[in-house]
């Protein structure tokens, strides 16, 4: 991904259950403050999904959410800032898709 999205940016296709970068680390000197993160459920069984910061490989969990088949959910419930080049905010999924993999809708804008 690359410059400022606002809602309705592309899409990020999950990867079974790597864990994938929805938010990416800005450029020097910039700041990314996401303001939505919404996993979409495009398989037939339920799914838990993760969202986690990763802080210069460090990981740090920050919420969770239940999200039956067809059905979308909500990661965010306040902004959160990414900020350093070695910082960047991922969603991992709890199990791999029996047929679809899912989405995450993500809003986010770049502070200069």
């Amino acid at each position: 991904m690359t410059g400022a999205f606002g809602p309705g940016g592309p899409p990020v296709a999950t990867n079974g259950i790597t864990p994938v970068a929805v938010v990416t680390a800005p450029g020097a000197s910039k700041q990314r403050q996401a303001l939505s993160v919404a996993p979409r459920n495009r398989d037939t069984v339920p799914h838990i999904y993760t969202l986690q910061r990763n802080k210069a490989s460090t990981i740090f969990y920050l919420a969770e959410v239940y999200v039956d088949a067809g059905k979308t959910g909500q990661l965010i419930s306040n902004c959160y800032v990414v900020a350093g080049t070695d910082d960047s905010l991922e969603v991992l999924v709890d199990k791999a898709a029996t047929t679809t993999e899912s989405e995450v809708d993500v809003s986010y804008f770049e502070v200069p």
